[in-house]
């Protein structure tokens, strides 16, 4: 849930001549990410986050310098070739065929998103989490203190409950909080911001917290 200081890497990239690639696959919309302002070589997202299409396709930008290391390079496999995706970007096509229904998905998403503003887009997602953020004041959850991000909020729970809160809002209340992996299983758990989530879904997601916060799970 933590929102790195992109600018502070920038800058670490920037002193020692290193590439900066930006993981941006829950950040992209969410958060603002300026590659010519922070001399980003590489930026990747996905379909399924926040753009809330099918999963099945992977973006990425590559600034020329990017796209030098990429000619510069051999290559130890076939289809992850960026090579190959590069020269076929000049003809407008991809070296196979892509999951092509996404590719609409996103081609139609992008436009909305460009007629409406990506600001206006940033600030609905921001507005979210705040109001999830705000109704959990009160409870033991504990949140990121600083820079928490648009995209999830991560919380941990101080009676290591955190499986029990996720099988109570399912099976109670039909909602799907987002588990946490490894060490932490039994002390975190997230919830996403961003996708296709309405005000209703929200209000609903904040009216399943408010009752397990009454049913003391914390």
């Amino acid at each position: 849930g933590l929102l790195y200081d992109m600018r502070l890497l920038s800058e670490f990239c920037r002193e020692r001549e290193m590439l900066l690639i930006v993981d941006a696959v829950s950040a992209f919309i969410a958060e603002e990410i300026d590659m010519a302002a922070l001399g980003a070589d590489v930026v990747l997202t996905g379909s399924q986050k926040a753009l809330a299409c099918h999963p099945g396709i992977s973006l990425m930008a590559l600034s020329p310098r990017g796209q030098e290391r990429v000619a510069e390079n051999p290559e130890v496999c076939s289809y992850l070739s960026l090579k190959e995706a590069l020269r076929n970007g000049e003809r407008g096509q991809t070296p196979w065929t892509p999951a092509v229904n996404t590719l609409l998905e996103i081609n139609a998403r992008l436009r909305s998103i460009e007629a409406r503003g990506i600001d206006a887009e940033r600030a609905e997602i921001a507005s979210r989490a705040k109001a999830v953020r705000d109704a959990l004041t009160s409870t033991t959850l504990e949140m990121v203190p600083e820079n928490p991000s648009n995209a999830v909020t991560a919380l941990r729970c101080p009676a290591s409950n955190a499986k029990a809160i996720i099988e109570r809002a399912k099976t109670g209340y039909g909602m799907w909080l987002c588990p946490n992996g490894g060490a932490l299983c039994d002390e975190v758990f997230r919830i996403g911001h961003i996708g296709a989530i309405t005000e209703e879904d929200n209000d609903r997601l904040i009216d399943c917290l408010t009752s397990l916060s009454a049913e003391g799970l914390f």
